[in-house]
């Protein structure tokens, strides 16, 4: 009487368990596969609208849950270049929404024709009256956007050195993609520093010469001044640190 083999009778019960490649099970398979692609891409979705709303309004939990998230789908790079996408349409979207709500508030009609038009042709129809509070309220929007990502920066320099301690008490070393992705986001978000600063420089610039300043009085003149001065002066100073 023969003794049974055990890696044989394994190898057997493994085999009866096994799916049989037949077409049924392949497209299973590839549905499934597909339903799982389906669900990854609404969850990028979801997560790069999460991620646009900090532009205007930082927020430490909110920011902090959406890079975790990144940061489990492996794609930590592709949210900071997709972060200063979503700056720089936050400005755009910014000075135009508040120069439009001043052009459409003077001309006290329903006229839709404003809401179609360029930043530049739409700044050349502010009326001189509301040429200065328009101007003060587009620098407040504009200073919130910068202070936002000045946030940002503020909140990867704080869990860089959170990671370094911890990276210190750990005998584990990092694993190198996490260092090569904190690099990344170091070197993208200096660089888009000086990138986003220029944009809003740019946007503020457009706004003024798109009034004839030649008919303003002397002293609403001295105000566009003042303003003018102290926004750069701030935002110049909050670009440096």
């Amino acid at each position: 009487m023969f003794k049974n083999n055990p890696g044989s009778t394994k190898a057997k019960a493994y085999h009866e368990l096994e799916t049989p490649e037949t077409p049924e099970s392949l497209a299973m398979v590839n549905e499934l596969n597909s339903k799982l692609q389906d669900t990854l891409e609404q969850i990028e979705e979801q997560l790069d609208v999460a991620l646009s709303k900090t532009c205007k309004h930082f927020d430490v939990l909110h920011y902090t849950k959406v890079q975790k998230a990144y940061t489990l789908l492996g794609k930590t790079q592709t949210a900071m270049d997709q972060l200063h996408m979503h700056f720089t349409q936050a400005i755009h979207n910014t000075v135009f929404q508040v120069v439009l709500g001043y052009v459409e508030l003077c001309a006290g009609n329903a006229d839709t024709k404003f809401q179609k038009m360029q930043y530049k042709d739409l700044c050349t129809h502010i009326t001189l009256d509301s040429y200065i509070p328009c101007l003060m309220d587009l620098c407040k929007a504009l200073w919130e956007v910068m202070l936002s990502y000045h946030r940002t920066m503020q909140w990867h320099e704080e869990h860089d050195k959170q990671k370094a301690t911890s990276s210190q008490d750990d005998a584990a070393a990092e694993p190198d993609e996490l260092t090569v992705d904190r690099s990344y986001v170091k070197k993208k978000l200096e660089h888009g520093l000086t990138r986003i600063w220029q944009d809003v420089q740019l946007k503020v610039k457009v706004y003024i010469l798109g009034t004839d300043m030649s008919n303003f009085k002397y002293d609403d003149f001295i105000v566009v001044l003042d303003v003018i001065s102290r926004y750069t002066a701030a935002s110049a100073q909050m670009a440096r640190s």
